[in-house]
Formats: C-alpha cells, sequence, structure tokens
C-alpha cells in the first residue's frame, strides 16, 4: 500500500520511524521543491540514500558507515515543508542495512554540532580579498556562494534554496574554509 501525505503533517523523522518500528520495505520518496530526496529501506532498516534536484531523479547511495548515512540524514530531515509517498516496492536483497534510530541519533548530534557553530540568523558575506588566485568550488557550494551578499543570513539562503538549514550550515563552512565567504561582523562608528 502506497502512503502518501505531506511533510509538515507528518515531519521526516517521524515517518523514518514509524517505517523503521513497521518493519516496512519500500522507496520513501520526498518532494521539497526544489529538491528530491529518496530513501531505500528493507524490513525497516535503511540500505541507502540520495537527494538531487527535483527535475532529476537522485542517485542512491549505500553509505560506508552509519556516520556517513547521518550526515545525509540532516539534509533529508531538515528539508522545508513538502510532500512524501512511500512505495513499497522496489528494494531487493538481503535485510542488512543501518538501524534507523542509530542513524538519526547521529543525524540530531551533527544538527547540534551545526547549530552551534552557525546560528540560523548568522549574518554572511562574501570574502572582498580572497587569500588565492584560483580556487575549485563544488556545485552545491556555488549555489549559496551566489547568494551572499553583505548581512545575508543563514535562513535567508536556506529559504531561497528549498533546503534544510543544516545543508546551508555545511556549505557556507565549506565557503568559509575555501576563504570565500566569512561572517559579517558589524563594524562599529568611532567618534
Amino acid at each position: 500500500m502506497t502512503i502518501n501525505g505531506s511533510t509538515a503533517t507528518f515531519p521526516v523523522r517521524g515517518l523514518l520511524e514509524f517505517l523503521a518500528t513497521t518493519g516496512r520495505t519500500g522507496r520513501l520518496v520526498l518532494q521539497a521543491d526544489p529538491q528530491l530526496g529518496l530513501l531505500a529501506l528493507r524490513s525497516g532498516r535503511l540500505v541507502a540514500a540520495g537527494l538531487g534536484a527535483a527535475d532529476e531523479l537522485p542517485l542512491l547511495v549505500t553509505p560506508s558507515d552509519v556516520s556517513a548515512l547521518g550526515d545525509l540524514l540532516v539534509d533529508l530531515v531538515s528539508l522545508p515543508g513538502g510532500r512524501f509517498s512511500f512505495h513499497p516496492d522496489g528494494v531487493d536483497g538481503a535485510d542488512d542495512g543501518f538501524d534507523v534510530f542509530e542513524a538519526l541519533t547521529i543525524a540530531r548530534e551533527v544538527e547540534d554540532a551545526d547549530v552551534d557553530a552557525f546560528p540560523p540568523d548568522t549574518p554572511l558575506r562574501l570574502v572582498v580579498e580572497p587569500r588565492f588566485g584560483t580556487a575549485t568550488v563544488p556545485p552545491d557550494l556555488w549555489e549559496v556562494l551566489a547568494r551572499l551578499g553583505d548581512g545575508t543570513t543563514l535562513e535567508a539562503v536556506a529559504d531561497e534554496l528549498g533546503l534544510g538549514h543544516a545543508a546551508v550550515r555545511r556549505r557556507v563552512d565549506g565557503l568559509v574554509r575555501l576563504g570565500l565567504a566569512e561572517i559579517a561582523v558589524p563594524t562599529t562608528a568611532t567618534i
């Protein structure tokens, strides 16, 4: 039986806990424009997940460990309101995989660490004079970089991109490490 609904009514975290507790096998599709998430479960265990643009089917990956899955879950559970559908088919193989509750606990720890690093109202800006001549910026960081202005906040970028705050925090952290973005500290006037 296919299950459909709104992630505003039934949040992703609770939905995953329900599917794990009831030992479901199938594909969970999360649609939160412009993002599309996909999770595969076998007997209530997570076996693969993916996140991508809504106009293409995301590539399902099987993380090598539960920590890597926890990082991906942060992005999936923090997607803004959208729709979900659970299809009880299309997941073949053994019942091995990751315990959903353990992965969600790790995702919560990652989220908590992200909030400590950059609260949602953190003002950001582009670095005026980068320390280097050339840098390679991955595509997921470009979409955040293109939206940074003097005083733009993490929350504003997340809302504009339709991403969760945790996903944007990690991308901003990548831009800060590349030396392309910084926290916009207000300047104080001297008299």
